[in-house]
């Protein structure tokens, strides 16, 4: 039998707060990632380029040359399509980036292990500077099946136990989700705050990754016997 796949963070995050009911429904077509499929995975290469690493935290920003960024993204797609979603993202990134002045840094949180072998990170492996203050950030590049309100605050909750529960150095740490709109040529960056934000408590948290996980093992383990489902367009990009 095939060794249980991971499910995507974002996937996570958006199974995990709904009814017992719906997350069954979304597991049965929940598609495991092929190479078939395109992916963010250019822009997630390139994303520390885009928010300016490298530079001191608080320093004079300098840009990144994006130019030389869609270079990168170039020689990391394998079809136009994957190339115009990977560039069209990380412009809007850039952008956002530019427009505040954003520099960032390597920082290390450790990721949350949910069983041997899997385990999620919500934040980037960096600390960026926006407006003088300390963030770390996740991005949610989809168009579809992307993060609501709810699976936002899952999100959050997790960025919140992974960097300022476990450490005291980072309790003043702000936490941004940064997601994308799309017009009919370019897509925009929007942020998302935590602040005034009721977070999931860690057990809360266990509890319904918990509860995922077991529904996945048992749709997965079924599925081996029955073969792969009709698919509903559901799964990790990222």
């Amino acid at each position: 039998m095939k060794k249980l796949p991971s499910i995507s963070e974002t996937d996570l995050a958006r199974f995990a707060v709904l009814p017992i009911d719906r997350q069954v429904g979304l597991l049965k077509g929940y598609r495991v990632f092929s190479g078939r499929v395109p992916t963010y995975k250019a822009l997630r290469a390139t994303t520390p380029d885009i928010l300016n690493i490298g530079h001191d935290l608080f320093g004079e920003p300098k840009p990144t040359d994006i130019r030389a960024i869609t270079r990168l993204i170039i020689k990391r797609v394998h079809t136009p399509r994957e190339l115009r979603m990977n560039v069209r993202t990380a412009r809007a990134l850039y952008t956002l980036a530019q427009n505040h002045g954003l520099t960032s840094r390597k920082e290390f949180f450790p990721p949350f292990v949910i069983r041997a072998g899997i385990e999620v990170s919500y934040s980037l492996p960096l600390i960026s500077n926006l407006h003088s203050e300390p963030f770390t950030f996740f991005i949610d590049p989809r168009n579809q099946h992307r993060l609501d309100e709810t699976a936002r605050r899952f999100v959050f909750s997790m960025m919140h136990e992974r960097t300022r529960e476990l450490d005291p150095d980072f309790q003043s740490l702000n936490l941004g989700i940064i997601q994308f709109n799309n017009s009919f040529t370019t897509r925009t960056a929007q942020l998302y705050s935590d602040k005034g934000l009721s977070l999931f408590s860690m057990d809360e948290l266990r509890s319904m990754i918990n509860t995922t996980y077991n529904l996945w093992e048992e749709i997965w383990n079924e599925r081996q016997y029955k073969g792969p489902p009709a698919s509903t367009g559901t799964h990790g990009l990222f």
